[in-house]
């Protein structure tokens, strides 16, 4: 898990589809605007995007106050799908989720990632807290979405695919 240094001995976890790529880009031009190196060819009109992850300070283990967002779980898998299929169906992405450890990073439960983290998180949700969120780690506003998925690419779920979605997140959602 990658927790990017902020000002103030603060730390957002990067969280993939919690709008991390938007997060990421606004700390780089608050922060660190010297630093970025932008890449190209990416999913913005104007091909400025730079993906943020390689390019902010982080820790692994941070010693401060940690920020991270969650986010609908059946939005988010529905949103990660296309990244993490790789030509499986819906129904094999679940079947891998429900027997291994080992889950693309895109669809794996959030709470997951942090089972080694020993610190205290302060959670935002994805739908209601991002203003909070923004406020907190200084910046001025919450940062427009990027790199977001393709509605046509995101898979419509049947209501069992939900219920078995729903016990693979069973700890994100509460």
């Amino acid at each position: 898990m990658l927790f990017w240094k902020l000002p103030e001995n603060k730390f957002l976890a990067f969280i993939p589809r919690t709008g991390s790529t938007a997060w990421g880009q606004a700390i780089l031009d608050k922060f660190y605007p010297k630093d970025k190196i932008r890449q190209q060819k990416t999913d913005t009109p104007d091909n400025t995007l730079a993906i943020p992850q390689f390019f902010i300070p982080s820790e692994r283990d941070p010693k401060g106050t940690v920020f991270g967002v969650i986010r609908n779980p059946i939005e988010r898998f529905r949103s990660g799908f296309s990244r993490a299929a790789h030509g499986k169906t819906v129904d094999e992405i679940i079947a891998v989720m429900q027997t291994s450890k080992v889950i693309n990073i895109h669809i794996r439960p959030i709470t997951s990632q942090f089972e080694s983290f020993k610190g205290e998180i302060k959670w935002y949700k994805h739908e209601s807290g991002l203003i909070d969120l923004a406020k907190d780690i200084g910046l001025d506003s919450v940062p427009d979405i990027q790199n977001e998925s393709d509605e046509n690419d995101k898979p419509t779920l049947t209501e069992e695919q939900i219920q078995k979605l729903n016990v693979v997140y069973a700890k994100d959602i509460e």
